[in-house]
């Protein structure tokens, strides 16, 4: 299992736009940049390169704001996912709501996968919000500690995920 201790995306790529129902390879046409977390407004900001009309197609689809050469699409967080949005924030993934695990699996796109044997692998991101043994073997190996089972398996998302910081 390859380990991403450091966050080298935003959580929220992963996290939030399956909420939405989305992923970032929705928005590779536009050269998808980042999403986005506008804590203020409840909204997924998605910045792309190039912003294309279908994507104000997409459901939750608010409104569009161009900065300089970036382009900003906003969507808004469904009120169901709220308090998920609230975990997000504190980096309490593994409490996300069944719901909210279920759209992350069905609409993140994050890669699963199996093998000849009939093991499946899939991304580090998913371990992480169903807090597996694998992964929190695989932490305490690399990084010589022991990890309580009260312990999330990942940081709080960096000041980079949130729209404010950008």
């Amino acid at each position: 299992m390859k380990l991403l201790v450091e966050q080298t995306n935003n959580l929220a790529n992963f996290y939030l736009l399956p909420f939405i129902k989305r992923s970032n390879k929705d928005f590779t046409a536009g050269n998808f940049v980042n999403s986005y977390l506008d804590i203020e407004t409840f909204h997924v900001v998605v910045e792309v390169e190039t912003m294309y009309d279908h994507y104000k197609d997409f459901s939750h689809y608010d409104f569009t704001m161009e900065k300089g050469s970036r382009v900003f699409i906003f969507y808004y967080i469904p009120e169901i996912f709220h308090e998920d949005v609230g975990l997000f924030v504190d980096g309490r993934y593994s409490r996300f709501s069944d719901m909210a695990k279920t759209y992350i699996k069905k609409f993140g796109k994050l890669p699963v996968s199996s093998n000849a044997k009939g093991e499946v692998t899939q991304s580090v991101w998913l371990h992480v919000i169903q807090k597996t043994d694998k992964l929190r073997e695989s932490l305490q190996s690399e990084l010589g500690v022991t990890l309580d089972n009260s312990v999330e398996l990942a940081s709080k998302p960096k000041k980079e995920n949130f729209f404010h910081n950008i």
